[in-house]
């Protein structure tokens, strides 16, 4: 098999795979390559040098700004990422340096800031707590961002998105501080099992979402008492607030986000640990993981791969690596640079955030 349909084998498969303020982001077309005239031109957008990632299960790491370029990577939200250039269409170039550094582009609906106090977004049904994470869209001249909210259920299901203002001091590219005031506590409460939910924004008034059936049902918690209305706020951060008119059920506690997973020293990373059906190996410090011929990612600790596919006769193994939970890679790598993992290899007992 040539390096070309090798390549493209490993990508579809991966699909499978489980402090400053910005500036306006300015928008220009690119500048059109010769003989290209019919084809339209990708945005150019001029975005902060550092930024965060947001939450996200797809794959978010790609080789390149068109948009056939392969994923060759997934990230988990909360990390900072160097911005090394103009995004182009829907895609930035980043550096991410760390256990393993990686060069490559990211979407830029993945990249934002965190929240740094609790707050109402203005022009949305939304409500933010201190950690959670939004996208950026652009800045004004009175302090205040415009973002793009999603709020997350317990289920794991995301509502909207929204576009809001908040104002800019409350976002930061690090975490809360420790006396950050978390949203009011109220009386937690279950929605009926297996039956979706309005939300309106007032008593009678207009929808502005819905939660999905689930079971277990949703818990939210109710804030105010309007008789057959309730005021409640729904989901673990970014949060949707508004009025629902359903019998509601006990629960013992508010929804909390899912636990992101922290790989121990030397233990496997979730994403790794997931992946069963295939080999395990230890990787080295300084192995480098390529993708047509081009490093896109150097391991600067030892981490662990799973070999999908092995190629002898160009000694290179099709592999999905990690150091850690926060980002996984699929590429080529030497055979020479893959040993098999020890039997007592530590998997982590949370699974892999969204």
């Amino acid at each position: 098999m040539d390096a070309c349909n090798r390549c493209s084998t490993f990508l579809l498969a991966l699909l499978t795979i489980s402090g400053c303020l910005p500036p306006v982001i300015g928008t220009n077309p690119a500048p059109s390559a010769p003989g290209m005239n019919n084809a339209p031109a990708a945005a150019v957008q001029e975005l902060p040098g550092e930024l965060l990632t947001t939450h996200g299960s797809s794959p978010a790491i790609f080789t390149g700004s068109e948009s056939q370029a392969p994923a060759v990577g997934y990230i988990t939200g909360g990390v900072r990422v160097q911005i090394s250039g103009p995004a182009v269409g829907d895609r930035a170039p980043v550096r991410i340096d760390g256990p393993m550094a990686i060069r490559g582009w990211i979407s830029i609906s993945r990249l934002g800031m965190r929240v740094i106090h609790r707050g109402r977004v203005r022009e949305t049904p939304t409500y933010l707590g201190p950690g959670d994470l939004v996208r950026l869209l652009g800045s004004d001249d009175e302090g205040n961002i415009r973002i793009e909210i999603r709020p997350r259920l317990s289920s794991g299901a995301e509502l909207g998105p929204f576009e809001g203002v908040f104002p800019g001091s409350g976002l930061s590219l690090d975490e809360p501080p420790a006396d950050a005031e978390a949203p009011r506590e109220g009386t937690p409460a279950s929605l009926p099992a297996a039956q979706a939910v309005q939300i309106y924004d007032r008593p009678d008034g207009s929808v502005v979402a819905t939660i999905p059936a689930a079971t277990p049902p949703e818990v939210v918690v109710v804030l105010r008492d309007r008789g057959d209305w309730k005021g409640v706020r729904v989901g673990v951060g970014p949060y949707i607030v508004g009025y629902i008119n359903v019998p509601l059920g006990p629960a013992d506690a508010a929804p909390s986000a899912p636990a992101t997973p922290s790989t121990p020293a030397g233990g496997m990373p979730a994403r790794i640990a997931s992946e069963q059906n295939h080999p395990l190996f230890s990787v080295p410090d300084r192995a480098r993981v390529r993708f047509d011929g081009r490093t896109f990612a150097i391991l600067h600790q030892p981490g662990f791969a799973r070999e999908m596919q092995r190629y002898e006769n160009t000694q290179e193994s099709d592999v999905f690596v990690a150091v850690n939970d926060q980002v996984a890679v699929r590429g080529l790598m030497r055979i020479s640079d893959l040993t098999p993992a020890p039997a007592d290899a530590q998997a982590p007992a949370a699974t892999p955030a969204p």
